[in-house]
């Protein structure tokens, strides 16, 4: 009787391990929100906690999560990706490129916040160039890559002025 109870508990296991990891993708995207909108110190150290309490790290060198929180210590990572962040600067008119493998099987998303709210694009494309996801201006992507690769990621900005964003990805 119990035998044939384990696959379920560990079907149901493994389906909360899952919502875990989208729901803090969308806890990192709104602590960079809110930090990107706060007006003062205590918002900003409430966002900081928030990025390190989710696990988000810094993919280049603007790391806001110990920055805004001013922690020094990075928290354990239990994930291959994600969430992770980058600060994007993008001229009126121009594209930002970037690279990111994302794994087979496993559901990938990337989100922009806007800093001053320029417009801007994103399209993702795989290694053999074809689309995967496109997001209307202030959207998201999410999609499950088939297999293991590198997806190109372009952010464009259509706007008269430069924009500065802040790029997630999981």
């Amino acid at each position: 009787m119990i035998r044939n109870k384990l696959p379920v508990v560990a079907a149901l296991g493994l389906m909360l391990v899952a919502a875990a990891s989208a729901d803090d993708f969308g806890r990192a995207v709104d602590a960079l929100t809110s930090g990107a909108a706060a007006r003062g110190k205590a918002e900003r150290v409430r966002a900081g906690r928030v990025l390190l309490a989710v696990g988000a790290r810094a993919l280049d060198g603007d790391d806001l999560a110990t920055g805004w929180a001013g922690n020094r210590t990075l928290p354990y990572r239990d994930r291959a990706l994600g969430p992770a962040y980058r600060t994007v600067v993008v001229k009126s008119g121009g594209t930002a490129h970037f690279e990111q493998t994302f794994l087979g099987g496993q559901r990938a998303q990337i989100a922009i916040v806007a800093i001053d709210r320029a417009p801007f694009t994103l399209a993702v494309k795989d290694d053999e160039g074809a689309l995967s996801c496109a997001a209307p201006p202030g959207g998201r992507c999410a999609w499950m890559p088939l297999w293991t690769t590198r997806y190109g990621i372009d952010v464009r900005n259509p706007g008269r002025a430069t924009g500065r964003y802040y790029m997630v990805v999981q």
